[in-house]
């Protein structure tokens, strides 16, 4: 048997750090019988589920009373739902004036992105806005309570912008009542995105029964860290694919994603892998 190593050195430059060449000094006639399989690998988790380039960055919330549409556009990144997306629609009702400040020096939000476990569901909250101030509360930012009270803001989810489908909500808009209202998403969310990865060999493999779906398949890994960390893979066993027989120059390995085989975009290049191949005669 023997053991190729890929690492940053093997990267592609196609800017997305997820694909690897590794190239023989002369090329190497595969026969029939011959096989492949990954030995480990060290995978940074490191694709955003949040970028401009899938069109899932934004979405719009609105009020009844005004004709004023508010963007909430998020960087690209890597966002939790109840931490990081929730707190960036906090900033962007900061920054617009739109919150209060409760008798506890709490500030008192409108709108609220959430994650409820019981439901299985993404849960958005739409606060109704008091017409008066409460007593013992403050308006630091002299939100117009005239106009906006006694009714809620509104998500709007245009059918432009695929933000909703990390949460499991469909295009529409959810509020805008004259009542506090929540709204539980009517499909399982994804707001990972990418749920598994998919080590791939299209060079090599063309009948994987690793996948049904994807005939190059090596190998499918769920991460199992938090992002930022190194998904390491240690198979309890050799799991071998046959190779397509045929000479070859070079193999080329292709993180992809275990959910619709499209190419990951890493944004970390520290990827190892390590492959085996034995021939039919071992």
């Amino acid at each position: 048997m023997r053991t190729l190593v890929l690492n940053k050195n093997n990267i592609v430059s196609d800017g997305n750090n997820s694909r690897f060449r590794y190239s023989f000094s002369s090329p190497i006639k595969f026969e029939e019988g011959d096989k492949i399989a990954l030995s480990n690998a060290q995978i940074p988790y490191s694709n955003f589920n949040i970028m401009s380039r899938y069109n899932n960055n934004q979405f719009t919330y609105t009020h009844p009373n005004t004709a004023t549409t508010y963007s909430v556009v998020f960087p690209d990144g890597f966002y939790d739902v109840d931490t990081d997306m929730n707190y960036f629609l906090q900033q962007v009702m900061i920054q617009n004036g739109q919150y209060l400040v409760n008798g506890s020096g709490e500030n008192v939000y409108f709108l609220k992105i959430s994650t409820n476990q019981s439901r299985y569901r993404i849960q958005l909250d739409c606060f109704l806005v008091p017409s008066t101030l409460p007593t013992g509360w403050t308006n630091p930012a002299s939100f117009n309570l005239t106009t906006f009270g006694g009714k809620c803001f509104a998500f709007n989810f245009p059918a432009t912008s695929s933000f909703q489908s990390l949460l499991g909500f469909n295009t529409g808009t959810y509020g805008g009542g004259v009542a506090t209202s929540s709204f539980l998403g009517s499909n399982v969310p994804s707001p990972a995105l990418v749920n598994s990865y998919m080590i791939t060999v299209p060079t090599l493999i063309t009948q994987s029964n690793v996948n049904p779906n994807y005939s190059s398949a090596l190998y499918a890994i769920t991460p199992n860290v938090d992002f930022g960390n190194n998904i390491i893979v240690e198979p309890r066993q050799l799991v071998f694919i046959d190779i397509s027989p045929g000479t070859y120059s070079y193999i080329d390995v292709i993180l992809c994603s275990g959910d619709d085989g499209s190419q990951l975009l890493l944004q970390d290049n520290n990827s190892l892998i390590f492959l085996v191949l034995k021939s039919r005669n071992e």
